[in-house]
């Protein structure tokens, strides 16, 4: 059975800017060197493959703060992506830490994934925490037990764009399921990089 990939959403302003995460306006460079970076910049510097995953160019979804992409395998591994403003009042900031935002976006996503399970009935996610740096570039991730396989979801901040990926494979071993997300980090690290 083909498990349901999560239906993925940009956080609110509001919950982003109670979250502490603004730090810059929109106007220029933060004192830690955050810039702004056009979302659509962030989404044309994606690569047009993760490994067996190919980049499926009808599945991509924008507006003006956001965009989704899809990549698929003939191994049936599909990695959907999504890239987010960081907003407050609606303008986009920058965080004055950008580990710090993905940290807390992550924190954040845990709890919508929560709310989604106590609207269905469901537990609440058993979350075990991981992260890496590829490129010099910090990824915050979660692994956690859906039914009889493993889900895992990362986040990294790109200027002011919060970059979160989950992998859909139905896969089992909560340790290559992690090291399949630190290879997809790799790959996206270098792609990014000239842009914050």
């Amino acid at each position: 059975m083909q498990r349901q990939i999560p239906f993925l959403l940009a956080l609110s302003s509001t919950t982003l800017a109670a979250a502490g995460l603004v730090g810059c306006s929109s106007e220029g460079a933060s004192p830690s060197g955050c810039s702004p970076v056009d979302s659509a910049a962030v989404r044309e510097a994606l690569p047009n493959s993760l490994g067996k995953s190919k980049l499926d160019p009808h599945s991509t979804d924008k507006d003006e703060h956001s965009f989704s992409v899809l990549y698929r395998a003939e191994d049936k591994e599909q990695v959907s992506l999504l890239g987010t403003k960081y907003e407050a009042e609606g303008a986009p900031v920058c965080p004055d830490d950008p580990n710090e935002a993905a940290q807390r976006y992550l924190e954040l996503l845990h709890d919508d994934l929560d709310a989604q399970n106590a609207d269905q009935q469901r537990p609440a996610n058993e979350y075990s925490p991981f992260e890496f740096t590829a490129a010099d570039r910090r990824f915050y991730c979660s692994a956690w037990p859906v039914e009889e396989s493993v889900s895992t979801t990362c986040v990294t901040t790109v200027g002011d764009v919060a970059l979160n990926y989950y992998l859909h494979r139905d896969g089992h071993d909560s340790a290559a399921e992690q090291q399949r997300m630190e290879d997809i980090g790799s790959e996206l690290a270098p792609a990014l990089q000239d842009l914050d």
